[in-house]
This record gives C-alpha cells, structure tokens and sequence, in this order.
C-alpha cells in the first residue's frame, strides 16, 4: 500500500510542477522558474529509478519523441535574433541530457535485472516489468 501512496505522490508532484511550469512559462512571469520547475520534475522519475534499481513503466517511444522536441526548440534558438536566450538553452540541452540518462539506465539496468532473473529463477526472465509486478530487493 506504501508503494502506491508514495507512486501516487510522485505523479502529483511531476504534474504539479509541470502545470505550474507551463502556467508561468505562458505568461512569462519569471524567465528561470518554469526550467527550474521543469527540471525539478525529473526528481521523482530518478527516485523511482534509484529505488527500484530498474527502469518501468516509461515509454522510450515518448522519451524519444520529448528530446527531439527539446532539440528543435534549441535549435529554433539559434534563428532568433540577439540576444542569445542562455537560460533556454541551458533548460533544452538540460533536459535533452536527463532524457538521454534515463534511456541508458533504461538498457543499463534492465540488463543487469534480467541476468539477475537468470540467476535466481532457473534461466527464466521476466520481461514484464510493469510497475505492480517489479519486486523491491
């Protein structure tokens, strides 16, 4: 029950600060907020991964398709006229470098989970690793 309350928690707080990032990005309030926030967002994602020692329940399909958004948003900066907007490059190419993370880690430790499976379960693996089926050790 822990595990579902503390899950639910994190997909609120990723939702919270993604909203209120895009709420204040809109109306451009405060220029370094919404990355701050934006980034900020990828706190629980990296929390689930490090508790679970695995990646789950994301689709590399969407992180995919979010960094090549994140590219051409930084690429469409260099065809604005001076100044240079530093604080939005430093946030795409930022979060472009925490995506591509999380893809590695999505190969890295997957891979050392299913020669785990190997080990432990008499050469058969689970490739199922959805978020209610994934055991804690």
């Amino acid at each position: 029950m822990e595990n579902s309350e503390n899950s639910t928690l994190f997909v609120a707080l990723n939702y919270a600060f993604g909203i209120t990032g895009t709420v204040i990005c809109s109306f451009q309030l405060i220029p370094q907020v919404p990355s701050t926030l934006g980034i900020i967002g990828y706190v629980p994602q990296y929390y689930e991964i490090y508790r679970r020692k695995a990646v789950c329940g994301i689709s590399l399909i969407f992180l995919s398709i979010d960094m090549l958004g994140f590219a051409l948003s930084a690429l469409s900066l260099a065809f604005n006229p001076p100044p240079y907007n530093l604080s939005a490059a430093l946030y795409y190419f930022s979060a472009i470098a925490l995506d591509l993370i999380i893809i590695i880690l999505y190969y890295f430790l997957n891979i050392l989970r299913k020669k785990k499976d190997l080990e432990h379960n008499d050469g058969q693996v689970n490739n199922n690793y959805s978020n209610e089926e994934l055991q804690i050790n």
